[in-house]
Parts: structure tokens; sequence; C-alpha cells
């Protein structure tokens, strides 16, 4: 397999707690402009919302940090294009770089392990 190089998106959200804070950046920013909901309600929202996209980065911040070949192997997984390898039929089913386990998710498995 060759590595192509293109420009790294961020992965969609694909865990639950990834969906439920995109879930929740998308009401509040729908909500912040209609004047016949509560502000408390509002407010209430975007502190959900803070706290739902505030716990994997919470979470990568406290954690072992990722070894430099497994940074590399995560660049590498994000910049590949895997539609087009699913479209060559250079593989089987269609993969997705959310595909790949984090380093948090990696750590609490090794965790589990010991």
């Amino acid at each position: 397999m060759t590595f192509v190089s293109t420009p790294l998106t961020p992965p969609r959200p694909v865990t639950p707690l990834g969906i439920l804070a995109a879930k929740l950046e998308q009401l509040a920013h729908q909500l912040e402009s209609v004047d016949a909901i509560d502000a408390a309600l509002k407010s209430e929202l975007r502190q959900a919302w803070e706290l739902a996209s505030g716990l994997d980065p919470y979470l990568s911040h406290c954690t072992t940090p990722e070894s430099p070949a497994l940074a590399l192997l995560v660049q590498r997984t994000q910049a590949e294009a895997w539609q087009r390898r699913f479209s060559d039929s250079e593989t089987v089913r269609q993969l997705e770089q959310e595909m790949l386990s984090g380093h948090v998710e990696g750590q609490t498995l090794k965790f589990l392990c010991i």
C-alpha cells in the first residue's frame, strides 16, 4: 500500500459522546437566535454542549500520551483516501478513518488487560 497524502479532515463523530456533543452544538446554535426560548434554557443547553464536547479533550490530557509510532499511524490513517481505496477495489469493505481506536481507548484496553 502506498501512502497518499491528502488534507487532514477531522473525523466525523462516531462515538455516542461525539454524536451527543455534535447534536447539542447543533441545537445550541439553532436556538441561539430564537427569542421565544428562555435564556436560562439556552444557557443550560450551551453548558451541556460544553461539558459533552470537553470530555474527550480532558481524557486525552489526563491519559498517557500516544507514542510517536502511534501518532504517525493516526496521521497516516487520517490522511488516507479510504473511499478511493474501496472504489479501486483495494479493500473489500468500506473503511473509514474513524475505525481507528484513539489512544484513550487504547490506554483503557491496556489497563483492563493488565
